[in-house]
């Protein structure tokens, strides 16, 4: 129990007491600073855990709620979308390819249409090296082979003169042969005779090929467009 002086009449009294038991004077209680700065230092003490504490708590959320981006399965996905595409080329590829092996295989009497020009091949026949040379007088070749000669109508499609677009045999095993340089009246003369739009030609297409084998006529779109070609069976 600690001593106090009374502050009336300076007896000491206990630091407990409400009244100077000397002279009455009721004793006023002086509050301690270093405790009251220590209830505050609590209290500040106890809202900054409780801030920290509710911060730690909304990370935690955030965290529960966010995912992590799986990249592999991203990759997996892309590889995936990577083969399918190059799937569906190779599909579309095979297609193409198809169709070139199947391409459509005309007879003799049919009009095909390839690119700006139209064709009719009306007989095919072997002949002799005196019909040939009477084309013209003046050709004296004789055949290395057999002659091979063709009647062919070409009509042209487009809105301006064409010449002629070459022609060509090819035999079973895709031997490409071309016309025999011969010259006449009655021969076509290939590159060179110039047709009108919506006009016909007729002539003979001769060709010095092997006779034990089998052929079929080439005949390709000309102008621009030579890649357009269809066949004609003389078989």
């Amino acid at each position: 129990m600690a001593m106090i002086k009374c502050p009336e009449c300076g007896n000491e009294v206990s630091n407990k007491a409400e009244k100077c038991p000397s002279c009455g004077v009721t004793i006023k209680k002086k509050s301690s600073c270093l405790g009251n700065c220590g209830s505050i230092g609590c209290l500040f003490f106890l809202l900054l855990f409780f801030i920290g504490a509710l911060g730690a708590n909304r990370n935690n959320d955030r965290r529960s709620t966010y995912t992590t981006p799986n990249y592999t399965n991203t990759k997996k996905e892309e590889q995936v979308k990577t083969i399918k595409t190059e799937t569906k080329v190779n599909e579309v590829s095979s297609k193409t390819d198809e169709k070139k092996d199947k391409e459509t295989i005309y007879k003799i009497g049919q009009t095909i249409k390839v690119g700006n020009w139209s064709y009719t091949v009306n007989k095919k026949e072997w002949v002799s090296d005196s019909l040939v040379k009477s084309y013209n007088p003046i050709f004296n070749q004789k055949s290395e082979y057999s002659f091979l000669q063709i009647s062919l109508t070409a009509k042209n499609e487009d809105t301006s003169s064409n010449f002629l677009p070459n022609v060509h045999l090819v035999d079973e095993k895709n031997n490409v042969f071309e016309p025999a340089n011969v010259h006449g009246e009655k021969v076509l003369v290939l590159g060179l005779d110039e047709v009108n739009p919506s006009l016909s030609k007729k002539g003979l297409v001769i060709f010095d090929v092997p006779k034990d084998r089998k052929y079929r006529l080439k005949l390709n779109g000309g102008g621009l467009i030579p890649l357009l070609k269809e066949y004609v069976e003389l078989n």
